[in-house]
């Protein structure tokens, strides 16, 4: 079973929530391999600068490996790519978007069945 951080919102710009990044770091091993989902938007607007800006703040604390996951990719591609994360890492926005999508793609069960840590950002 995975272990859980929920966090109501977070400025990645300012870090506001380093320290409880930090400690998830520390349960997925130290260094963690972090696969990140931008599901819960329209539209990933700006996608390269929020891309940038989210490895650079994982890298700074110390992440081994940062890869976003798409919405466009098969359920195979995804499975696989969580197969080799330690944490997952749910971004923000509107809930109702994100749910649709995991559930859509069959993504909810993988997650269930995730052992290692993730951490969901405001609508994550």
């Amino acid at each position: 079973m995975a272990k859980l951080y929920l966090l109501g919102g977070e400025n990645t710009i300012k870090r506001t929530a380093k320290e409880i990044n930090h400690a998830a770091f520390i349960d997925a091993g130290g260094s963690p391999d972090i696969l990140v989902f931008t599901w819960a938007r329209a539209s990933f607007d700006n996608i390269y600068a929020r891309r940038r800006r989210i490895r650079g703040y994982f890298q700074s604390l110390g992440a081994k490996s940062v890869k976003f996951v798409d919405y466009s990719e098969s359920l195979e591609e995804i499975s696989a790519q969580m197969t080799q994360s330690t944490l997952i890492y749910l971004t923000g926005g509107q809930l109702t978007i994100l749910i649709t999508r995991l559930k859509a793609k069959g993504v909810d069960d993988l997650l269930r069945d995730f052992s290692g840590v993730i951490v969901g950002r405001s609508a994550g």
